[in-house]
């Protein structure tokens, strides 16, 4: 399973671009302001209600309910990956 990786331009713009692309994950960097990142997690999972969140998080994690993961910033790519394809199997197994 290889991994399409890009970002996403701020809120209004970023959902035009979301619409016409299929997504499976959506990595939220802790730069993201709380209140951004949450409007905009809500409306990818009203698109794409199978999508799976991770938050990314420095210091402090606040208001990350809907996250399916929640991530240290420092994650490596190689933990982030793994915990990217475990999501993704759990998605599939529960909904074969």
């Amino acid at each position: 399973m290889g991994l399409e990786v890009f970002s996403i331009p701020p809120f209004e713009h970023g959902l035009e671009s979301v619409r016409q692309s299929n997504f499976d994950v959506a990595v939220f960097h802790p730069d993201v302001p709380q209140v951004e990142r949450n409007q905009f997690a809500s409306r990818l999972k009203q698109i794409f209600p199978q999508l799976c969140l991770i938050f990314l998080y420095e210091q402090q994690i606040h208001a990350t309910e809907m996250a399916d993961a929640v991530l240290n910033a420092g994650v490596t790519p190689h933990d982030l990956n793994m915990s990217i394809r475990y999501l993704m199997g759990k998605r599939n197994t529960a909904s074969a």
